[in-house]
């Protein structure tokens, strides 16, 4: 059961096209967390959407575009303090040519460093796209919510009760 050089080589291709889709979400968690605000921002299309929602499909806040995605990362980045953490598990990731689909386990840790407690966890639903440089950006990125802390619930996206 031989492959054909050309089998191989869109194989090779696609396993190179996972590894930078998860540098993406790497450096979309590394940039929310310690790095600049507009490193973050690049992690999307330039009229990219990141949307927060829960599973019974109630949206929570919605931005496309930069200045939007600006807006949601500053505010993560006060709400947090510097005392939160994002990370994903599981990456499940479809390459198709120069776009992609993935799932993931996602959540967030809080009281860094002497109250460490998970915030909340839930899934991201994300779609990428290759750019002429060569990365992989969001066109898409929906966090659904699966669950909160007790003290975090009722608290919206932005910090305030809802």
């Amino acid at each position: 059961m031989g492959s054909s050089n050309a089998e191989l080589e869109k194989r090779i291709e696609a396993l190179e096209a996972r590894d930078r889709i998860e540098e993406t979400m790497n450096r979309y968690n590394r940039s929310a967390d310690f790095g600049a605000l507009e490193e973050w921002a690049d992690c999307f299309m330039p009229d990219g959407t990141y949307e927060t929602a829960y599973e019974d499909g109630h949206v929570e806040s919605r931005a496309t575009g930069t200045a939007e995605l600006l807006k949601v990362v500053e505010a993560s980045r006060r709400r947090n303090a510097g005392a939160g953490r994002h990370f994903i598990i599981a990456p499940d990731i479809v390459v198709d040519g120069d776009t992609a689909t993935s799932t993931a386990l996602m959540g967030t840790f809080t009281g860094i460093p002497d109250n460490v407690r998970l915030k909340l966890f839930g899934r991201y639903f994300d779609v990428l796209k290759q750019c002429a440089d060569g990365r992989w950006r969001f066109v898409s990125r929906r966090s659904e919510l699966q669950g909160r802390a007790a003290e975090f619930v009722g608290l919206a996206s932005d910090g305030t009760r809802s």
